[in-house]
């Protein structure tokens, strides 16, 4: 199943199974570029993806794209182009990559674009990723970086079931008139400025071993953190779970609006706030090594914690767990360490601590009196919390609501530790 005219929304070839392209919502639909002789009048169809634009940036709202994982091919990087079907006013060219620090960010990457039965499919494939309305700003460091885990993770994903992969990617701008706000004048002057994207996403969907749909959605900020932490490809420190997000936060960041059956299949749950966070079924925990993580979510606060930081700064972090104690009294000894790392006492008695799969929680102190953790101290809770020997998720909220720490384990993890043994997630220094 092979097309040289675009993304295919059945392309995973599992019946039942269609990734439709995302439609507009009703703030974006004005500044989508429109033309007769585009696929509903607002998608450009290229070899194996196709793309909308925006006449307000100028760059892809954003670019669908179709992977067959077993006939990608090496091939020949062809020179950048501009797209005939668009005024050249419609789309950035080369001027505006030239003198700063900002890439052709490929939006369908051309390693993962370039498959096919044939050779010349595959090439066609490859040219056609190599125009610029497929581009857009990233700084050099967030692009041969954090970007490039990400692209990398994707194009080699091994959780589908026959290799076919449906991939969506494309910007997040913040408020053009805002102080953070960043634009590129295009060389010469020749031109408007144009605003750099302020974070890009990426939703990955597929076809699990079980014949349902499986999605992963990812949100990477192109902010000062992510462009002065260059640890280079394949750091052993890289998660990429820190950028986990909703399907429905991205359709809120941008305007798009994503098929029900790709939003349903999304793993991480958005809960409006004061509704009770779903349960997570215990095989949604993952294989051994936790990843994709599934989590419930009750807000953004959850899903988008500083880029290269952990949520709430970092400064109690949950280091251990005794979740498999030896004995039989196993429940009331079950506990939870903490640990401060920052430089001035902080207070935890009325910060709480649950379990995610479960869906218990218990206030850390009682009464009114303080539980202090000083700097570099740490501190073991017996809370009575359910903590399944198989796997789950522990959090940590203060007394806001606000997520400061999350640990993730699974059953390896326990059986590693051994009965009577901690759980470590963070040896301290």
């Amino acid at each position: 199943m092979t097309s040289l005219s675009g993304f295919l929304s059945g392309f995973l070839g599992v019946t039942g199974l269609t990734v439709e392209l995302p439609t507009f919502s009703p703030a974006l639909a004005p500044s989508v570029f429109t033309a007769p002789s585009l696929r509903n009048a607002t998608y450009l169809d290229y070899p194996h993806f196709s793309l909308s634009m925006s006449t307000a940036t100028r760059s892809a709202l954003v670019v669908a794209l179709n992977v067959d994982q077993g006939s990608l091919q090496r091939t020949d990087r062809s020179g950048w182009w501009t797209d005939a079907r668009l005024p050249a006013t419609a789309q950035l060219d080369n001027d505006y990559y030239q003198g700063n620090p900002y890439d052709r960010g490929h939006l369908a990457r051309r390693a993962s674009a370039a498959w096919g039965a044939t050779l010349d499919e595959a090439q066609a494939a490859s040219d056609a990723s190599m125009t610029y309305t497929n581009a857009a700003l990233q700084r050099d460091t967030y692009n041969q970086d954090e970007w490039l885990a990400l692209e990398d993770f994707v194009k080699d994903f091994e959780a589908d079931a026959n290799g076919r992969l449906c991939v969506f990617t494309g910007p997040v701008y913040g408020p053009p008139n805002a102080p953070s706000a960043v634009y590129v004048t295009p060389r010469g002057g020749r031109g408007a400025p144009a605003l750099v994207p302020a974070a890009f996403f990426k939703v990955l969907a597929y076809a699990t071993p079980a014949g349902t749909l499986g999605v992963s959605a990812f949100l990477m900020a192109q902010d000062a953190a992510a462009l002065r932490d260059k640890r280079g490809r394949g750091a052993p420190t890289f998660d990429l779970r820190a950028y986990q997000v909703t399907v429905m936060e991205i359709e809120a960041l941008t305007g798009l609006v994503f098929s029900d059956a790709l939003r349903d299949a999304n793993p991480l749950r958005f809960t409006p706030p004061g509704t009770p966070a779903p349960r997570v079924p215990e095989d949604n925990l993952g294989g051994d090594d936790g990843f994709p993580e599934r989590r419930p979510i009750d807000g953004p606060r959850d899903v988008l914690p500083p880029v290269g930081a952990r949520p709430g700064g970092g400064r109690v972090r949950i280091v251990s767990a005794l979740v498999n104690p030896a004995g039989r009294a196993e429940r009331a000894d079950e506990a939870v360490t903490l640990r401060n790392t920052g430089a001035a006492a902080v207070d935890v008695a009325a910060w709480s601590l649950t379990t995610a799969r479960a869906g218990a929680s218990a206030r850390l102190g009682s009464g009114a009196a303080a539980v202090l953790l000083p700097p570099g101290g740490a501190r073991s809770f017996r809370l009575g919390l359910p903590l399944g020997n198989s796997g789950g998720v522990l959090r940590l909220v203060d007394d806001r609501g606000v997520l400061v720490d999350e640990a993730f384990y699974t059953r390896a993890m326990v059986a590693a530790a051994g009965e009577g043994n901690e759980v470590v997630f963070m040896r301290p220094t």
